[in-house]
């Protein structure tokens, strides 16, 4: 991207020699006859067309500031797009794999391929947060095992951990855990009305 940028405002710059800095030079060098009837006439045009090259080649450039601007923030969007897509995929694959307390070694295997997934995507936090839930699951897993149990209780807070940091990457604010959503309109409530009492 920043190369066709670059690109374009060299072509903006020679363009501008070409329709400013030249016909100034030619004006500076060569001084038109004063007797000639249609001196002011033959340089007032060129001065229109002067300003008018300069406010052609700075809206050019202002034009392609904004395009670059605009693909940026589309790119931008289309990651946000597909993080979220591949965040819903995760957890609902992670809420069907949790639900019976035991893991396979083939949805151990699906797991930890989100993990090669995210690493495409996701910021480290997000990551760091996978990690430490796969490394809960995996807690009680002995070597070569087939399958193991865990306790829902051990991983729910990692994996609500996990949510969390996965819905602060895609700049919302808090997670929809409704023991957290209670705790936290609880503590705002409260801090609402100690700022009343004052």
């Amino acid at each position: 991207m920043f190369g066709k940028l670059s690109r374009r405002i060299l072509f903006i710059v020679v363009g501008y020699i070409i329709v400013f800095i030249i016909p100034f030079v030619f004006l500076s060098t060569y001084e038109l006859d004063d007797t000639w009837k249609y001196t002011p006439f033959v340089t007032g045009m060129i001065a229109t067309f002067m300003g008018g090259g300069t406010i052609a080649i700075i809206t050019a450039a202002l034009l392609i500031f904004q395009k670059s601007l605009d693909l940026e923030h589309k790119q931008k969007e289309n990651v946000q797009d597909k993080k979220l897509d591949l965040y819903e995929k995760i957890v609902q694959k992670i809420s069907e794999i949790i639900q019976d307390d035991n893991i396979t070694k083939n949805e151990h295997y699906i797991l930890k391929n989100y993990n090669f997934i995210l690493n495409l995507v996701a910021e480290y936090e997000v990551q760091d947060a996978y990690e430490k839930f796969l490394k809960k699951l995996e807690k009680n897993r002995l070597e070569r095992q087939d399958s193991w149990k865990f306790e829902l209780e051990e991983v729910e807070d990692d994996f609500y951990a996990f949510i969390d940091t996965m819905s602060e990457s895609l700049n919302v604010p808090e997670s929809l855990n409704p023991e957290k959503g209670l705790l936290h309109a609880r503590k705002i409530k409260e801090e609402r009305d100690q700022g009343r009492k004052r």
